[in-house]
C-alpha cells in the first residue's frame, strides 16, 4: 500500500513530494527532505531513500556527496507506450495481443485498439489463429523502423463516416432548399 505525504496542504506520493522539495531547494540532504516532509521515523527514512533512488534512476536527482542530492531537470522524455508496442511488434515475427502485453506491460485494451488501427492502416496483417483461437498477426513491408505517425486517439475516417457525412450534407441541402423556396415564394 502506497502511503501519501502532505506537503504545503496538498497530498502527494512520497516520490512526488521528495521531487517537489528537491526542486524547490535545488540541493538538499536526506535529513532536510525528511524533516520538511515530516518523515523522521525509520519507515519514513526508508521511503525517502527509495524515492531518491527512483529519482536518480530516471535522472531527476544527482548525488553530489554522501547524503546530499541536487535536482536535475529530466532531459529525455519517457518512451511513449506506442513506441514500446511498436518495437515489440517489430521484434516479433508473429505475435498475438497477449504476446505484446507480456513484452510491454501495457494495457490489453489499449494494445487491442492500437493493433486494430495498425491492421486498418496495413502496417500489420492477421495471419491466422493460435492458442485458444486468438488472432495472430505479422508485420507487412509497409512497417518501417519508425513508429507509425498516428495515435490511437486519432479517429480515421471510415466508409460509414463518409456515408453519414453525405447523408448529413443531403439533409442540410434539403432543409436549405426548403427555406430558400419559402423565402422566394
Amino acid at each position: 500500500m502506497t502511503k501519501n505525504v502532505n506537503y504545503k496542504g496538498q497530498t502527494y506520493s512520497t516520490q512526488g513530494a521528495v521531487r517537489l522539495v528537491l526542486r524547490e531547494l535545488g540541493k538538499a540532504s536526506l535529513r532536510q527532505i525528511r524533516e520538511i516532509l515530516g518523515l523522521t521515523d525509520t519507515a519514513g527514512r526508508n521511503r525517502v531513500h527509495r524515492a531518491i533512488a527512483d529519482l536518480q534512476k530516471c535522472g531527476e536527482a544527482k548525488r553530489i556527496l554522501e547524503g546530499l542530492y541536487e535536482y536535475k531537470k529530466p532531459t529525455a522524455p519517457v518512451a511513449p507506450v506506442q513506441g514500446k508496442i511498436w518495437r515489440a511488434i517489430r521484434a516479433s515475427v508473429r505475435f498475438t495481443k497477449d504476446d505484446i502485453v507480456l513484452l510491454t506491460g501495457a494495457n490489453q485494451n489499449y494494445i487491442g485498439q492500437y493493433i486494430t488501427l495498425l491492421v486498418r492502416e496495413e502496417y500489420i496483417t492477421k495471419t491466422g489463429r493460435r492458442r485458444g483461437m486468438r488472432p495472430e498477426y505479422q508485420t507487412t513491408p509497409k512497417a518501417t523502423p519508425g513508429v507509425p505517425p498516428f495515435s490511437v486517439k486519432q479517429k480515421r475516417p471510415t466508409a460509414d463516416d463518409e456515408r453519414w457525412e453525405s447523408i448529413r450534407q443531403g439533409i442540410f441541402e434539403m432543409l436549405l432548399g426548403l427555406k430558400l423556396s419559402k423565402i422566394v415564394n
